[in-house]
């Protein structure tokens, strides 16, 4: 537990007005309660740099001031409230501290005795502290307003008068307060991230508390853009329904802790492909280092946050130079890939035009930039295309031959997910020439609304179709069952089943054929069980099945109980 213990620090963080329009913010006293028919209503403000962090748990907080003075009776009964706001400015007019929109919560303080220079400690103001400081944006500037409960010029009271920061500024009112530092927590979406137009698929919500001892008590999902619904929003796991549009789609999730607080939004970006098959995806280099060039032998520098990628000979002792251009690809992993080309602008020509290989680095995720040995060192597919373009004029923009097999071996990897980095690189031919033949085309730090761009088109993998298999049972309830996923189609690598009612526990919920164990009872039952598959990112719908269980008997044989199964 923290604790802060503040006063006002400056002219302005201390002042007073009274209803019937008196207006002090550098009052050398600060006065509450009613003078006279001319002059009542007299209310204060108290502005505090507490340095509580937003979402604190309040556990105690008081107010003190120092009396300066009282006239008439009796003492009034004070109002505190503080100002609903993150920063907490002092007001700068009448109307200003009038209007300032006040915490729901409030204290009312009607002090025993009014001293004078005996400091008086106001009841727990940790209700109207809490209401602030738990709104998230709260910069730790807290502004109370202390106000007559009773005023009126006809029913007159005490006035009370209090020391000020410009009257003495060791007596200026101070704030303490006692709380414990609270974080809200995180969310983080998972699960697939294609799905067939119509079709759905399950999103997994995690939710990690960041404040000891809390756990996360609700889930709350929402469509964020494009089209598409939850069959629940409050589950932890929903299942989300694309629309019947391809396209995509991003979906939101916030997260509550036990202590009542809620997460930023964690978003994922849902790619709806039409159907079984098809969309296309572009990609443009936006990101110093996701474009380069470097020489693959020689003494040459590499360019990483140049305003070209070269790629050519640059002298007869210092030859090929190699480019890179690093893109994102959403793309599912075993989709076939129909169309797929690179297009650059060109910025220059030293010598002719090179003849050009472009490769991909065979890798799940293509790598950022570390070094030119380790990029020299870097797996390539097997598949290439050779492009030496017709002209290079500086301005123009150049599409690429196809790279359908580049782009496919990538998605073809086992590892691969739609989201990846595909890592092309433009190279040249070792110790091709004497003299420079450099080509250079635009990059993102130079240019970076002209910087490289790739576009792939793809007919998507099929959307499996899940089968758990045909209803089972009656069966004993202590007999073992299994399950099979074998009739499921599309070559599905991904498996998800659940016991959605009935009891019972599951050996694996990730394999494709687990074991199914309904629960010890001796009224029997019906489970229904479900299943979804997945090739990749691409998820199904869920197929269901059940397993009808009935009561164990056993028999006794000689004084001794022998187990025996009811088929």
């Amino acid at each position: 537990m923290a604790t802060v213990n503040v006063q006002t620090a400056a002219s302005t963080d201390d002042g007073g007005w009274s209803e019937a329009g008196y207006w002090s913010p550098t009052a050398t006293i600060i006065r509450f309660g009613d003078a006279s028919p001319t002059d009542y209503g007299r209310s204060a403000w108290f502005r505090f740099v507490t340095g509580i962090p937003a979402l604190s748990a309040v556990a105690s907080a008081t107010l003190t001031l120092i009396p300066k003075g009282i006239s008439g009776t009796p003492i009034p009964t004070l109002r505190i409230t503080a100002a609903k706001e993150d920063a907490g400015a002092a007001p700068t007019t009448i109307t200003d501290a009038r209007t300032r929109t006040r915490t729901t919560a409030y204290v009312d303080w009607t002090p025993p005795s009014w001293g004078t220079g005996v400091p008086q400690a106001s009841p727990s103001i940790a209700s109207v502290v809490q209401e602030v400081v738990s709104r998230p944006g709260f910069s730790g500037n807290l502004l109370l307003f202390v106000e007559d409960l009773t005023t009126g010029s006809a029913t007159l009271t005490a006035q009370l008068s209090v020391d000020s920061f410009d009257g003495v500024p060791a007596n200026a009112a101070s704030f303490a307060a006692t709380y414990t530092p609270q974080a809200a927590p995180t969310a983080t979406i998972g699960g697939p991230t294609t799905v067939a137009t119509s079709t759905g698929i399950t999103v997994t919500g995690t939710g990690t508390p960041n404040t000891a001892g809390a756990t996360i008590t609700a889930y709350t999902w929402r469509v964020v853009s494009g089209s598409g619904s939850f069959n629940n929003t409050a589950l932890q796991n929903p299942t989300y329904t694309a629309g019947s549009t391809a396209g995509t789609a991003t979906i939101g999730l916030t997260v509550t802790d036990s202590n009542g607080l809620t997460s930023t939004e964690a978003t994922q970006v849902i790619n709806i492909t039409g159907g079984s098959g098809g969309a296309t995806v572009t990609d443009t280099i936006a990101a110093s280092g996701d474009d380069g060039s470097w020489h693959n032998e020689g003494a040459g520098s590499t360019s990483i946050t140049g305003t070209t990628v070269a790629v050519g000979d640059s002298s007869s002792t210092d030859n090929a130079r190699w480019g890179w251009t690093r893109f994102v690809l959403n793309v599912p992993q075993g989709s076939t890939i129909t169309a797929a080309t690179v297009s650059v602008k060109a910025n220059g020509l030293t010598g002719t035009i090179p003849a050009m290989t472009l490769v991909a680095v065979a890798a799940d995720d293509g790598p950022v930039y570390t070094n030119r040995a380790a990029y020299n060192a870097l797996a390539q597919t097997s598949a290439s295309v050779a492009w030496t373009p017709a002209a290079w004029v500086g301005g123009t923009t150049y599409t690429s031959p196809s790279l359908v097999s580049v782009v496919q071996e990538v998605v073809n990897r086992a590892g691969w997910v739609s989201g990846n980095h595909i890592l092309l690189f433009w190279k040249v031919p070792v110790d091709a020439w004497a003299s420079a033949n450099v080509l250079t085309f635009r990059a993102w730090d130079g240019f970076p609304t002209e910087a490289a761009s790739i576009s792939v088109t793809y007919s998507g993998s099929a959307v499996p179709t899940p089968n758990a298999g045909a209803d089972q049972g009656p069966v004993d309830s202590k007999r073992n069952i299994n399950l099979s996923a074998a009739g499921s189609t599309g070559s599905p690598n991904v498996y998800l089943w659940r016991i959605i009612s009935g009891g019972g526990s599951l050996s694996s919920t990730t394999v494709s054929n687990p074991t199914y164990k309904p629960p010890a009872t001796t009224a029997g039952g019906v489970a229904v069980i479900g299943l979804r598959v997945g090739v990749g990112t691409v998820g199904s719908a869920e197929d269901t099945m059940t397993v009808t269980y009935r009561p164990h008997t056993e028999w006794i044989v000689n004084g001794a109980a022998v187990l025996t199964y009811m088929s």
